[in-house]
């Protein structure tokens, strides 16, 4: 069974009480101070370092270093930097992705006007992006995804099939209304819809004060419903470009 190396270098093995260890001399029933989530810790900054340097420029020995602790950390709680980056992006991109299945499972038991559908179908996929770029952290959760899906590596691929997959389900659907469109042309459509939407976030990610769970929900979801009739209105002529024509004598 493994055992995790010490919080701090230093630490004497054979002598200094472990994290875990009661100094010697301590009242029996005192109350213990709460854990430190050390594996959460590294995390947190490797979220940063990744988004900030990408896979390649990010060094794990600088983020146990920013965070004050031991680099076999690391390797105890996750292995290698390559699981490391897959859970960092994980910790986004699947609440992403867990979002919009859901959305779009409701929407299909939805009924009404065509506009309507349409308009909520964009809502399903856009307000769960919304709600993580609007939130606190949002600037590193759209760096770290557009690295992640913009660079295509051994360390994205799994990640890109994923989200190409929700894709496609929301494509299909959108198919639908536009049964005359050229899949490829919705395909590039909503492929230069996610980079928009993360390229916006970043530029839009200035200091700003953390506001309340709900009142960011409610912003999230009025932004998201603003992008989705935006999209609508523009996507029958996006989706049947027009064709070069020979200029009349």
């Amino acid at each position: 069974m493994r055992t995790a190396p010490h919080e701090k270098r230093g630490d004497d093995p054979a002598g200094a009480p472990g994290p875990t260890q009661a100094p010697a001399g301590r009242r029996a029933g005192r109350e213990r101070p709460a854990a430190v989530d050390t594996k959460g810790i590294i995390l947190d900054v490797a979220i940063r370092h990744f988004a900030a340097f990408g896979y390649e420029g990010a060094h794990v020995r600088k983020m146990l270093g920013e965070a004050g602790l031991n680099l076999a950390l690391a390797h105890y709680h996750y292995g290698s930097k390559a699981a490391l980056y897959e859970a960092a992006v994980r910790r986004y991109l699947m609440e992403v992705l867990d979002w919009r299945r859901a959305g779009l499972a409701a929407w299909r038991r939805t009924d009404g006007p065509r506009e309507a559908r349409l308009i909520g179908l964009f809502e399903s996929y856009v307000e769960p992006h919304m709600r993580i770029a609007m939130g606190p952290g949002g600037a590193d959760y759209a760096r770290l995804m557009q690295r992640a899906l913009g660079q295509l590596s051994a360390h994205s691929r799994t990640f890109q099939q994923e989200v190409l997959e929700v894709r496609r389900a929301f494509t299909a659907e959108l198919a639908q209304f536009l049964p005359d469109a050229d899949p490829v042309h919705l395909e590039r459509g909503m492929d230069a819809l996610v980079s928009v939407m993360l390229s916006e976030s970043i530029r839009r990610a200035a200091p700003r004060r953390r506001s309340a769970e709900n009142a960011r929900v409610e912003a999230a979801r009025a932004a998201a419903a603003f992008v989705a009739r935006l999209i609508a209105g523009g996507l029958p002529a996006a989706a049947h470009p027009a064709k070069d024509t020979e200029a009349s004598p």
